[in-house]
């Protein structure tokens, strides 16, 4: 039996959701140039990762809440979620431009838990990032949520469904 009643998946955006390590560097505006592929104004490529879109809305299609938990600057982090076509897939955004992510996924879970009318804590939490530099301090300030890290816990995002779908049935 899984100690997991997961409610809330914070989501990585750079090298998680999409191939480039830091939008914050690209330059505005953002055009679509693929369904799958969008450039900044200098000509600079990122790609949506494979199975992405499925990933979310099966994640979705579970109860559980998706919420972006990025470093970046919201602004271009925004920009190029709405220039790929998946907002829709995301109930909610926390990006903001420093690394405490323990202190956003903190604030968050308190942010949800008054929009929603229910307590969350560690155990609700499911966590993806393509790096683990910010799970220390998750653990401190939040307590110890299921993390995966990608592409070391899982291949790819249909491996990652299953993963959570199986600890979110309690099994």
């Amino acid at each position: 039996m899984s100690k997991w009643r997961l409610k809330v998946l914070f989501i990585d955006l750079d090298g998680t959701v999409w191939s480039h390590l830091d939008v914050s560097a690209l330059t505005l505006p953002f055009r679509r140039v693929s369904a799958d592929v969008i450039e900044d104004s200098a000509g600079v490529k990122v790609r949506l990762l494979r199975g992405v879109r499925e990933f979310l809305a099966g994640i979705r299609g579970l109860g559980i809440i998706v919420a972006s938990l990025s470093w970046n600057n919201p602004v271009k982090a925004l920009e190029a979620i709405k220039a790929f076509g998946i907002n829709h897939l995301f109930d909610v955004h926390y990006i903001e431009p420093h690394p405490h992510k323990g202190e956003v996924m903190a604030y968050a879970l308190m942010d949800l838990s008054e929009k929603l009318n229910v307590k969350l804590g560690p155990e609700n939490v499911v966590y993806i990032d393509d790096r683990d530099i910010h799970i220390k301090e998750i653990r401190e300030k939040v307590g110890d949520v299921l993390f995966l890290h990608a592409w070391r816990d899982f291949k790819d995002f249909s491996e990652a469904y299953n993963i959570i779908k199986q600890h979110a049935s309690g099994k």
